[in-house]
């Protein structure tokens, strides 16, 4: 059977946190699957969101992997993704993972080893990649619009997050602090840019360890020669809103744009000037191409090697951070 004939996937969604309410958006906004299973370990939480946005409510883990479900998104502290994904992969199921992979390279490593035994596709919820701005830059840079990529800039800056299930991004333990939990979008995005990995990592941060960091700076150096800055904030009080601003330079042209504007980008002639406007529906067009790519048997979208990437590189900016020195990464393959 086709994939355009064939019945709409079964959906299920673990850890029902504010990220899970995207997920459900996705699925229902997406064109063949249905959120039918939701858990997680407060089942009131789960049966009030099963209320809000469809399926059942069931009381384990291991009830929700014995149904009938096809896909899995894991909307769970870090430090769970491990336990979670590799049982979903185990079963079969494909699996959608939150961002990051995993609080560990360990966990990362056992997430990895499961997607490569499984029948089930791993895609790591890296966001950036379909948010639309963020795509348009990278065409661009694909394009040799801007030349050889030399500089990328990137800056996520918000206050410390409350929206998640029992307030774990306040915990270092659970969430990495913001170094890791938006850090990564920016780790990931340049290096799909680039085309290839990190090698070196130094960070500076206010106040100094990863344990207490709340707004960091790091510096980073790619394979192909090409620098990048990342900047990622949870400092920033209750009452400012989040933003976030890119700039890429090329030999030939720029481009830069913030996320309380629009984009402007400025091509090789150095005039041309493209305004695209903030996009809320990154999270969709998201669910939206892990559905496309099990209904179509392709490959993942974002594979756990990219999640596990960088994750690395999140991780050798806190050791940076709490050293002082400078990381060098050996390459361990380029970014898709």
């Amino acid at each position: 059977m086709s994939a355009e004939f064939a019945p709409p996937l079964r959906a299920a969604i673990v850890g029902t946190g504010g990220i899970a309410r995207w997920h459900a958006a996705g699925y229902f906004a997406a064109d063949g699957a249905e959120l039918t299973v939701v858990t997680d370990h407060d089942a009131e939480r789960a049966r009030a969101f099963a209320a809000r946005h469809g399926g059942r409510a069931v009381a384990t883990l291991d009830e929700l992997l014995a149904s009938d479900v096809d896909v899995v998104s894991v909307c769970t502290p870090p430090t769970t993704h491990a336990e979670i994904a590799v049982a979903a992969l185990d079963a079969g199921k494909h699996v959608l993972c939150e961002k990051p992979i995993a609080r560990s390279l360990d966990d990362a490593q056992a997430i990895l080893i499961a997607a490569e035994r499984s029948a089930g596709m791993l895609m790591i919820g890296l966001v950036s990649r379909f948010q639309a701005d963020l795509r348009r830059a990278k065409q661009l840079v694909d394009d040799g619009e801007l030349g050889r990529l030399v500089m990328a800039r990137d800056s996520i800056l918000m206050p410390l997050p409350h929206w998640s299930g029992d307030s774990w991004h306040s915990s270092f333990e659970e969430s990495g602090g913001a170094l890791l939990d938006i850090g990564v979008h920016s780790f990931d995005y340049l290096a799909w840019l680039f085309g290839c990995p990190v090698t070196r990592v130094h960070a500076v941060g206010v106040p100094g360890s990863a344990a207490e960091a709340r707004h960091v700076f790091v510096n980073l150096r790619f394979a192909d020669g090409g620098i990048g800055t990342v900047e990622v904030s949870w400092a920033y009080p209750a009452s400012i809103p989040f933003d976030s601003a890119t700039e890429l330079i090329g030999t030939e042209a720029s481009v830069s744009w913030a996320y309380a504007d629009t984009a402007s980008l400025v091509v090789a002639d150095g005039e041309s000037r493209e305004a695209i406007a903030n996009d809320a529906g990154s999270f969709v067009e998201e669910v939206a191409t892990f559905v496309r790519a099990v209904r179509d048997g392709a490959a993942s979208p974002v594979p756990g090697s990219d999640g596990m990437a960088a994750l690395r590189v999140a991780l050798a900016a806190m050791h940076s951070l709490d050293t002082g020195e400078t990381v060098e990464l050996a390459p361990v393959g380029a970014a898709r």
